[in-house]
Formats: structure tokens, C-alpha cells, sequence
């Protein structure tokens, strides 16, 4: 019985930090879009 709420928890755990990652990765992504944007809106400026 034990083992299978480890077993449990391990693929909680392994699902919300894969879901974790995704998010950091989607932000990263849309962090660099805005750099891009805000560098295209500077050249647009000078």
C-alpha cells in the first residue's frame, strides 16, 4: 500500500515539475520577444 502513494506523490511530483518548466520556459520565450520589441521600438526612435 505504501509504495503506491509514493509511487503517487513521484508522478505529482515529475507532472508539476514538468508543468513548472514549461511555464519558465514560456517566459523566458516572451521575455526575449519583449527585448526583441522594445529594441525594434529604440531603432524605430533614433
Amino acid at each position: 500500500m505504501l509504495p503506491n502513494i509514493i509511487l503517487l506523490s513521484d508522478s505529482v511530483a515529475i507532472s508539476g515539475f514538468t508543468e513548472f518548466k514549461n511555464n519558465i520556459n514560456l517566459l523566458i520565450t516572451s521575455t526575449l520577444e519583449m527585448i526583441k520589441l522594445a529594441q525594434l521600438v529604440a531603432m524605430d526612435i533614433q
